[in-house]
Formats: structure tokens, C-alpha cells, sequence
């Protein structure tokens, strides 16, 4: 499992000179009020970005890096962590799910990549889609001493300002960032690209150590079938979330038609501040989101409700909404799709997974059935609802007509394969 974690908000602390009490705000674009002074800002809880090794039992039950229960919903798995529920989204063909948490004062991504068997240099070799999502790890505050006529740069900020100092100034740990680069993985465990570097395999627990050079080590781990590699890092300036996907064929329309979840993960990126530092404020909010998205063949499409238009152009499909338009790299099975995308003042990674959905439209005198979900499912008829016919394997995104002459009552279903 792995953890992404930022703060939603910070909190504001001003000190009034007359009373000598100190009030925070817990609104980002509050302000000093009278005979207050701007003296510490701070984010309520710390950022715990990560990853744990659990196992989910056939009951459901959550056991080791955490511990819980989980039962599925509507296809979807529903965990309970320290009575935390949050919902997952699955790809099953590709042994990953993946949900977003948002709440006053926290906001997390999370993860979960099935582990299955250690990896082999020949199964990773190819060009890879690098998709890089970055935020500091803290904040830094400078306070200015009256009494030494000095400053004290880069404390941390869970310090606060001591007797005589006053809050002037305020940074990130390091600048968010979000970056996109194409790897080539050997299958000897060099890498070359945009970046160069190499790779070993961890023969025990499978992890992939990505090494760039002149750089950090990232860590990653590999769904099973090898398309996808994902991991986070952190240390005490930055953290990261890395996905990488695995070039094929460009992907066409009616690959990437159908229906998705998508997952949204928000921050800032910039902190305005004024001169005296009276007041600062961060340039966009935190927000953490999941939406619904169709696609169809012809390239309309609708996000949360909203219009909006997808473009092919080679490895990338290119969502349009609201006038921006946000690059994302499909795995080879388009059951997963990955991009990040920034304004300026806001940064966002987006991961989004195919829903098994199935349409039903009525034409004329045929019943056309498009399936959204995974590669030969099962599609069956029944009259009586007790026992059911199998009709064929269904592909994705494919379309199957029946006819509905002849006046008689018929029901579907889509079931998984037979295994």
C-alpha cells in the first residue's frame, strides 16, 4: 500500500498586543485584525507519505502495516482503518485500487499494488511514461529577533515564534512540481531517456529501486502483469509520488472508450505573501476528489457532469475540460490512465481507473449492450431469472445487439470468466 499525504489547510496564529493572547485561524485567507500581528503559521497535523506492506484476507479482514476490515460494495472494496472508511477503485486485471481521502485537515491518495512474484529485468525492459507529482515536505519560517537585530532562518514549522521574534517570512521546504520524461528500462537494469540512471530488483520483497543519477532513490513495485510501476518517496524537503506506464501501440478512441473513476489530488503552488509579512495566503486550495467520467467513441465525453472532449495524439490521450486540456499516459490494457497537470497556481495528479459499467441502449428493434469492464467477461440471458444461458464473452468496449421481437421477457447479466 502506498500513502500520499498533504495538509488541506494551515492554520494562521496572530498575536493581539493589548490582550497578549494569541488566535489562530484556521482560514488561509483571514487576516490580522486589530492590534494583532501575524506571528506563526503551522499545518495542524504532520504528512505521513509511505508505504506498507498489508494482506487482505477472503473475510475481509486488514492485517499488517495496517489493520481493519474491508468488504466490497458495487465492485468497489470499502476499507475501515481506525474507523476511517474510504472507498477503492479497482482495476482487477491489473491488481491495483486506488481512493482519495479529503477532511479538514489532512488529504491522502492511497494505493494498493498486488504483489505477485519477483519481476525479472526482461519484463521491465521497454520505454516507459514517467508521470512525477512533487510538494514540500514542511513548511519554513523565518522569525526576525528583536532583541539580537537578527533573523532565525528555516525553522521548522511546528516552531513558533519566541519572546522578542516576530514572524517575517515564509517558505516550502522545497518548490512543488509536477514533471513528465520517457525512460527506457534494459532489461541488464540500465536506464536511459530523458534521465539516465539504472535499476536493481530486490529478490526477496520485489521492490524495484530506481536510481536517476545525480538524484534520489525511488522505490517502486510492479502490478503484476509488469505495465505499471508506482511508488512515493519522501525526505525532510520533498515528497514524491511516481507512476510509470509502459509504452505499446498509441492507444485509439474507442480503446479508451467507456466508463472511468477519476481520482484528483490537489495542491498549491505558491505561497503570496507581502513584504512585512502582514498576511499570507496560498495561491489555490487543497482538495482531494473522485469523479465520474464517460467516454465515447466519437471523443465527447462528460466529467463529473461536466462536457468535455478526448484527443488521441501517440502515447498520450488528451482530456479537454473547461478550456484546459490535461495529457495522460493509458497502460497497454487501458484499464488505467495517469497524468498530472499544472496552472500556476495549482497542481493536480490524476489517476483513473475503467468501471465496469454496462450500457443498454433500445434501437428500433434491438437491444445494444456495450460492456466498460474487463477483457471476456460473460454476458447471459435468462426468462425466470433462476437459470441463466451464456450468450459469449463480451469485449471491451464492444457492443452486443439482441433483438427484442417476438414479445417475450429476457434478462442479462455480465458474470467474470470461469477461471
Amino acid at each position: 500500500m502506498f500513502q500520499y499525504n498533504t495538509p488541506s489547510r494551515w492554520v494562521e496564529g496572530y498575536y493581539n498586543n493589548l490582550t497578549q493572547q494569541v488566535r489562530n485561524s484556521f482560514d488561509q485567507k483571514g487576516f490580522a485584525g486589530e492590534n494583532e500581528i501575524l506571528v506563526d503559521i503551522y499545518y495542524p497535523e504532520s504528512q505521513t507519505t509511505g508505504a506498507a506492506d498489508i494482506a487482505v484476507a477472503s473475510n475481509g479482514n486488514i492485517s499488517g502495516g495496517f489493520s481493519g476490515t474491508s468488504a466490497i460494495s458495487n465492485g468497489r472494496l470499502v476499507t475501515n482503518v481506525d474507523d476511517e472508511f474510504q472507498t477503492f477503485f479497482p482495476a482487477p486485471n491489473l491488481g491495483f485500487l486506488v481512493g482519495v481521502i479529503h477532511d479538514s485537515d489532512t488529504q491522502y491518495m492511497n494505493v494498493l499494488v498486488k504483489k505477485q512474484g519477483i519481476p525479472a529485468g526482461s519484463e521491465l525492459a521497454g520505454n516507459w511514461s514517467v508521470v512525477g507529482y512533487s510538494t514540500p515536505a514542511k513548511l519554513q519560517e523565518t522569525f526576525y529577533s528583536n532583541n539580537s537585530q537578527s533573523n532565525r532562518i528555516g525553522a521548522d514549522d511546528q516552531d513558533f515564534a519566541q519572546q522578542g521574534e516576530q514572524l517575517v517570512d515564509l517558505n516550502y521546504s522545497e518548490a512543488p512540481e509536477v514533471f513528465s520524461a520517457t525512460l527506457t528500462f534494459s532489461s541488464g537494469g540500465s536506464v536511459s531517456g530523458d534521465e539516465s540512471g539504472s535499476f536493481v530488483i530486490n529478490g526477496t520483497s520485489g521492490e524495484i529501486s530506481l536510481a536517476i543519477s545525480g538524484d534520489n532513490t525511488y522505490p517502486l513495485m510492479a502490478t503484476p502483469n509488469r505495465e505499471l510501476l508506482m511508488g512515493v518517496f519522501q525526505d525532510e524537503l520533498v515528497q514524491d509520488f511516481n507512476v510509470l506506464v509502459k509504452q505499446g501501440s498509441n492507444p485509439t478512441l474507442s480503446e479508451v472508450a467507456g466508463s472511468w473513476r477519476v481520482c484528483v489530488f490537489t495542491a498549491p503552488t505558491q505561497i503570496m505573501k507581502n513584504g512585512a509579512l502582514l498576511d499570507a495566503y496560498l495561491s489555490g486550495d487543497y482538495n482531494a476528489r473522485h469523479l465520474a467520467m464517460r467516454i465515447s467513441t466519437d471523443g465527447s465525453a462528460s466529467v463529473g457532469g461536466e462536457a468535455a472532449t478526448v484527443s488521441v495524439s501517440g502515447p498520450s490521450v488528451n482530456l479537454n475540460v473547461d478550456g484546459q486540456t490535461y495529457s495522460l499516459k493509458p497502460t497497454i490494457s487501458r484499464d488505467i490512465m495517469a497524468g498530472v497537470f499544472t496552472d500556476g497556481n495549482e497542481q493536480e495528479l490524476i489517476i483513473l481507473v475503467r468501471e465496469p459499467r454496462l450500457d443498454v441502449e433500445l434501437s428500433s428493434t434491438n437491444l445494444n449492450i456495450t460492456w466498460g469492464g474487463m477483457a471476456n467477461a460473460l454476458l447471459q440471458s435468462s426468462d425466470n431469472l433462476s437459470s441463466w444461458d451464456d450468450e459469449g464473452t463480451l469485449t471491451p468496449n464492444g457492443t452486443v445487439s439482441k433483438s427484442t421481437s417476438g414479445g417475450t421477457v429476457k434478462f442479462y447479466r455480465v458474470v467474470a470468466p470461469a477461471q
